[in-house]
């Protein structure tokens, strides 16, 4: 099945005339579901690393993360990969990252800055918030 079609069918029951084929339509679904849910986690990587590759165009990140940050959040969001918009600072700088559900967080253009012990941030970060990362509160 496709993959447009399968999400399509997610979460929906379909009905047949055989009681067990209904069942087994169910079973699928919740499969399909469940692998879709496993397969978003190392998929991100590669999913951001090439949005931002495209958002940049070969240009350096540096003052970028809003302009490349504000499309991938609807964007992953399309893709179910559900996650927010976070304005905050990186040591005396402005910043603007994702957050997903769980608490980590995606920054597309970390590589902008450097660790409290100076080493260089990795072009695309993800996983729990670093403690140099703090959130404005709203």
């Amino acid at each position: 099945m496709g993959f447009r079609i399968r999400n399509h069918l997610r979460g929906r029951r379909i009905e047949t005339a055989n009681p067990t084929r209904n069942r087994n339509v169910a079973n699928t679904t919740a499969r399909s579901n469940r692998f879709l849910a496993m397969a978003k986690k190392p998929n991100l990587r590669k999913i951001v690393t090439e949005f931002r590759k495209g958002i940049l165009d070969g240009s350096e990140p540096h003052r970028k993360c809003f302009m490349v940050c504000t499309p991938l959040v609807s964007y992953l969001n399309l893709c179910q990969i559900h996650c927010k918009l976070v304005r905050g600072s990186v040591g005396d700088h402005e910043h603007v990252w994702l957050e997903l559900p769980e608490g980590e967080i995606i920054d597309p253009t970390a590589s902008q800055f450097k660790t409290p012990e100076g080493t260089e941030m990795p072009e695309v970060f993800i996983g729990a918030k670093p403690e140099w990362y703090v959130s404005d509160e709203c």
